[in-house]
């Protein structure tokens, strides 16, 4: 599994930081096997902060993703 957070500047300025870093804490706790990257812009300030998660099923996008959904998002990965 790959999952990418938009970074541009205006996924930064909407959390995509935070979000990102929830998100690695996560994969190091071991909570969920993923390589996690940045991306730049997607293209869609208004639903910034993006995260793209690529599975064999293909691209499942996810957005205005918050730091405090990260628990619950990655719970609903690993249930997948």
């Amino acid at each position: 599994m790959r999952i990418m957070v938009g970074q541009g500047s205006c996924g930064i300025a909407a959390g995509a930081e935070k979000v990102y870093d929830a998100l690695e804490s996560e994969i190091e706790k071991g909570l969920i096997d993923a390589d996690l990257q940045i991306t730049g812009c997607i293209g869609m300030c208004f639903l910034e902060p993006i995260v793209d998660v690529y599975t064999e099923d293909g691209l499942h996008r996810y957005v205005k993703v918050s730091e405090e959904e990260i628990p619950g998002f990655v719970q609903a990965l690993r249930n997948r």
